[in-house]
C-alpha cells in the first residue's frame, strides 16, 4: 500500500494560543514541531475561549491556524479579558438551580459544546482548500473529539484522539447524564483510527474499550524555555513553587499544609507559592490548616512567568492525581518535565506506586512522598531547606522528553496509520 511520507494533519485544538495552560502548550508543540518532523499541520481553534490568555506564547511560523467563533455562554457573556491575560472572576460562583439545570440539558458533553458546529464546519472548509490525510483532536474538552468525529465522517478520513485526561474526570454529572456523556465518548472512540495519550494509565483504561492502535506521548517540555541564567530568588525565604492548576478535589492538600506549618513553627521561613488556577478545595485547605500567611495563591500566570517561578524557587512541588485515590489511577501530570528541567529539587506527592513515582525513580531529581504522609513531607521539606537535595536529572535523558522529540514520534506514528490505510 502507499505510505505517506509527509502526512497533512488537521488538528482540532480547543486549547491553543492565545489561551494558556498545558493543553494549549501541547497543541502548540504539535503545530511547531510536526512540520520539522515531516508532517504539515492545519489547526482549527477558537478565537477566544474559557481559559486565561497567555500573550507570551508565540504562534508557529508558517502553520495555518483557522480561527472560529463559538456559541459558548461562558465566552459570549464573559467580560473582556484583563490585560495580564487572567480570566475575570465574575461568574465563578457556584451555579444556582436554574443554571445547573441549563448545564444539565445543554452542555453535552461539556460546556465547550458551543464550539463544535463552527469547528467542524471550519475543518471541512479547510479540507476543501487542502485535503488532509488524517484528523487529530485533543481533549479536554471532549467536544474537540466530537468536532473531529463530525468532520472525519463527512470527509471519510481517519480520526485520531489525543486524550490528555480520563474522560470520566471531565464529566460534569453522574447518573443518567453521566451515562449519556460516556456513551457519546464511546461512540466517538469506536470510530477512532488511533488513540494517543499522555499517560500509560489512561491508555490502559482505553484499551478495554477500543482495539485501535495506541501511542504513549508524554507532555514533555521545550528546552528553549530554559535558556539563560535562572532568576535569583527575591529574598532568603525557602520558597516552594507549584505551577499550573490544582486539583484538590482529587488530592488532599491538608497534610502538605500541616507539614509546611510545622516547618514554619520550627523557625524555617517557608513560603508556598501556587502560580496557576487554584480550585476551591485547595483554598479551603489553606484556610482549614491556618496557613494563609505562608501559602500564597498567585493565580493564572503566563507560561514564561510560570517557568521563571520554577527556576527562582528553592524547591518545586509536583502533585500526581487521578480519578480515584489509588496508584493505578494517578497520571503523569503535564508540568512534570518542566519541573524536572527547572533545576530546584522536586517534592512529588501522590499515591505510592503510581506511574509518576516510577518515572521519577528513573529520572532522578525528586523525592516522592505519599500525599497523606505529613511526617514524611515535613522531613523532605526540612532536608531541602537545609540543602540536602537529590542529584539533578541527567540533562541528556531529559532531552528525550522535549516536545520536539515527542512530535517526531507522533509524526512517524501518524504516517504509519495513514500508510496502513486505517
Amino acid at each position: 500500500m502507499k505510505r505517506y511520507v509527509r502526512p497533512h494533519v488537521l488538528l482540532f485544538a480547543y486549547y491553543f494560543p492565545p489561551m494558556g495552560g498545558m493543553g494549549s502548550l501541547r497543541a502548540r508543540g504539535f503545530a511547531r514541531h510536526l512540520p520539522e518532523a515531516g508532517a504539515s499541520v492545519t489547526v482549527i481553534a477558537p478565537r477566544t475561549g474559557t481559559y486565561g490568555h497567555d500573550r507570551s506564547l508565540d504562534l508557529p511560523a508558517g502553520v495555518e491556524v483557522v480561527r472560529t467563533g463559538t456559541l459558548e455562554p461562558g465566552v459570549l457573556l464573559r467580560p473582556a479579558w484583563r490585560e495580564d491575560g487572567a480570566a475575570p472572576r465574575a461568574g465563578e460562583e457556584r451555579p444556582g438551580h436554574l443554571r445547573r439545570a441549563l448545564r444539565f440539558f445543554l452542555h453535552v458533553p461539556d460546556p465547550n459544546v458551543g464550539w463544535v458546529p463552527g469547528a467542524a464546519a471550519a475543518g471541512i472548509a479547510a479540507a476543501a482548500r487542502r485535503r488532509p490525510d488524517i484528523l487529530l483532536s485533543s481533549s479536554p474538552p471532549l467536544s474537540a473529539h466530537l468536532a473531529g468525529a463530525i468532520a472525519a465522517a463527512r470527509l471519510r478520513l481517519p480520526h485520531v484522539l489525543d486524550v490528555r485526561d480520563f474522560p470520566r474526570c471531565q464529566r460534569m454529572f453522574g447518573g443518567v447524564r453521566g451515562r449519556l456523556d460516556a456513551a457519546l465518548f464511546d461512540r466517538v472512540l469506536r470510530g477512532a483510527a488511533g488513540v494517543v495519550s499522555t499517560s500509560g494509565v489512561i491508555l490502559a483504561d482505553l484499551a478495554t474499550r477500543t482495539t485501535a492502535p495506541r501511542l504513549l506521548l508524554l507532555n514533555g517540555y521545550d528546552e528553549e524555555d530554559f535558556a539563560g541564567p535562572a532568576p535569583q530568588p527575591p529574598d532568603g525565604t525557602f520558597r516552594v513553587a507549584h505551577v499550573g492548576s490544582t486539583y484538590g478535589r482529587h488530592v488532599d492538600h491538608r497534610p502538605l499544609f500541616a507539614a509546611a506549618r510545622r516547618l514554619h513553627e520550627a523557625g524555617t521561613p517557608i513560603r508556598l507559592r501556587f502560580a496557576g488556577v487554584a480550585d476551591d478545595a485547595v483554598r479551603e485547605a489553606i484556610r482549614a490548616e491556618g496557613v494563609a500567611g505562608i501559602a500564597e495563591v498567585v493565580g493564572f500566570v503566563p507560561h514564561a512567568r510560570a517557568v521563571a517561578e520554577l527556576r527562582a524557587a528553592r524547591a518545586v512541588l509536583l502533585v500526581f492525581w487521578g480519578d480515584r485515590p489509588a496508584a493505578d489511577s494517578a497520571v503523569i501530570v503535564g508540568k512534570t518535565f518542566e519541573c524536572l528541567r527547572a533545576g530546584p529539587p522536586v517534592l512529588a506527592l501522590g499515591p505510592a506506586g503510581c506511574e509518576g513515582e516510577r518515572l521519577l525513580a528513573r529520572l532522578g531529581g525528586a523525592v516522592f512522598r505519599n500525599a497523606a504522609d505529613e511526617a514524611g513531607i515535613a522531613a523532605t521539606l526540612a532536608d531541602f531547606a537545609a540543602g540536602r537535595v537529590p542529584p539533578r536529572p541527567d540533562p541528556d535523558r531529559l532531552l528525550e522528553y522535549t516536545r520536539r522529540a515527542g512530535a517526531a514520534r507522533l509524526s512517524e506514528w501518524l504516517a504509519g496509520l495513514v500508510g496502513s490505510g486505517r
